[in-house]
């Protein structure tokens, strides 16, 4: 019986699903995105990977657990919408496709508002914050010490000359200060180990095994 994700797929399916549903949204309100920095992991530069980290809290990371499933469940709606439309060949199709993209947009917020979010943005800092706290809950299974492991199998490799080594571990170390930018705040860490199991199963696929 399978009880959850495997640690290396919860980041991807995250980000996947925000993908998702921000197709549907991509109105010029979402545009505008984020000011400057806005609620960033204190030691992270603005706009570094992308990807803003916020500190969570209990009522935030809840608010994601409960807000997944049904925010997921609107997306596969209008998205089947625009599908259908664009099979038709009805030429006023694309109008169609922004006018439901704004009503979605609208109809999100409102659904993201009955959990404690201010808006889609709000929603996806929550999301991308829990997916970087997620890749360091464990001891040992975090990126830096992923890294470590992977330099002492290159020094280990038999089959790789002395330059070879040198330039796949120098192509490591290059990573390693972004790495370091993007581990999150210890409390978010804390926050998503105790919440890992709800967090799992909120954004496991409708068709996955139990």
């Amino acid at each position: 019986m399978n009880r959850g994700l495997r640690f290396s797929r919860l980041p991807g399916r995250i980000l996947a699903a925000i993908g998702l549903i921000a197709c549907l949204a991509a109105t010029p309100a979402m545009a505008q995105g984020m000011a400057p920095g806005q609620g960033m992991t204190p030691g992270m530069a603005p706009g570094q990977g992308g990807l803003a980290q916020i500190m969570l809290s209990e009522d935030k990371v809840v608010g994601f657990v409960e807000s997944f499933p049904r925010l997921r469940a609107l997306g596969d709606k209008y998205n089947a919408r625009a599908d259908a439309r664009r099979e038709s060949g009805n030429p006023a199709s694309a109008f169609a496709a922004m006018a439901t993209n704004e009503s979605a947009m609208r109809e999100m917020n409102a659904l993201l508002a009955e959990y404690g979010f201010a808006d889609f943005n709000d929603w996806v800092q929550v999301a991308t914050s829990i997916m970087f706290a997620h890749q360091w809950k464990d001891d040992g299974k975090d990126p830096a010490s992923q890294m470590d492991k992977a330099i002492v199998k290159i020094q280990q490799n038999q089959q790789l000359g002395e330059q070879q080594k040198a330039a796949l571990i120098a192509q490591i170390e290059a990573q390693r200060g972004m790495v370091a930018a993007l581990r999150p705040h210890p409390d978010n860490v804390a926050l998503v180990r105790k919440y890992g199991e709800q967090i799992e199963t909120a954004i496991k696929q409708p068709d996955e095994a139990k």
